[in-house]
């Protein structure tokens, strides 16, 4: 058996990110920590000169660094897995976390701090820290927790209570096995998933990177889809743990006065579908009404 095994797993997806795919990279090499960890790099076809960067690496690294190079895009085909999704499902140690291309960490004692932890406290499932979020293109920059969420968190954070923690910043315990037939949704499913099977150590110190940079699958959302896609998260969430936790997406439902009314009358799931139907209505009233002032000049 082996007296040194890989202990965690970084997964490092990236598509078109030329500028900062090595920075993403260097921040993953230059951890100082006793814990072994390998990296699978995910390009998922791009086009740009990011699959070269990511070539050089490998090669440079490949005690480190295995490169899974998609022939075809899988993010934007719905026929086709997203890779990211297969490398979670494949994940054989005992720790796992992924970064994004475009994202960093900015301290190298990060793995040693999280699987340190982890080691000590069983009874956590996930560790997660601040992370700094960058508007490359405003130039600003703001702690998630302390300024955008602007909460002071204490430990344990369980699914009750917890805020959303980027993905740069998780470190999750490996207590999920998925099966090659397992469904995996966005991001926010996983990091509920975990706190579904136990509490998240949060260590208050920024030690990632979040670049907003406008062209991600997220940051180049408008103001408006990220509001009709949370209330879409809601409604699938509290769906999706079968209203265990129907208290808490309730609390985030944006003006949910009409679902706390509908609650008192039927039941939670009923008044659920109920109330998710009732803002498609009003989205799609609003787009319509968007449209035709458009047409017409009028405010």
């Amino acid at each position: 058996m082996d007296k040194n095994p890989v202990m965690l797993t970084v997964i490092i997806v990236t598509f078109n990110q030329k500028d900062y795919i090595a920075k993403a990279l260097d921040s993953v090499l230059e951890q100082e920590t006793e814990y072994l960890y390998q990296i699978w790099l995910c390009d998922d076809c791009s086009t740009d000169g990011t699959l070269l960067i990511c070539e050089e690496y490998a090669k440079r690294y490949p005690d480190k660094i295995k490169l899974f190079a998609q022939p075809q895009n899988t993010f934007s085909d719905p026929r086709k897995v997203f890779h990211g999704h297969v490398a979670i499902k494949n994940v054989n140690t005992k720790y796992w976390c992924c970064l994004d291309g475009d994202d960093a960490w900015c301290d190298p004692q990060k793995i040693q701090i999280a699987l340190s932890v982890l080691e000590n406290n069983p009874e956590y499932v996930t560790f997660a820290h601040d992370t700094l979020c960058v508007d490359v293109e405003n130039k600003t920059k703001r702690s998630q927790v302390h300024e955008i969420h602007r909460i002071e968190i204490q430990n344990p954070l369980v699914f009750e209570n917890a805020p959303y923690l980027h993905t740069s910043a998780r470190v999750h315990r490996s207590v999920i096995k998925y099966s090659k037939k397992s469904k995996i949704h966005g991001d926010i499913y996983l990091f509920y998933s975990y706190l579904d099977k136990g509490p998240l150590y949060y260590y208050d110190k920024i030690m990632s990177v979040y670049n907003i940079t406008g062209r991600g699958t997220w940051s180049g959302l408008s103001v408006a889809v990220i509001e009709r896609l949370a209330v879409i998260d809601n409604y699938q969430l509290n769906k999706y743990f079968n209203c265990r936790y129907d208290e808490y997406f309730t609390r985030r439902a944006r003006n949910p006065k009409t679902l706390l009314m509908l609650k008192r009358i039927i039941s939670k799931k009923l008044a659920w579908e109920i109330w998710f139907f009732l803002k498609f209505v009003e989205n799609v009233f609003v787009n319509f009404k968007s449209k035709i002032f458009r047409i017409t000049g009028k405010k």
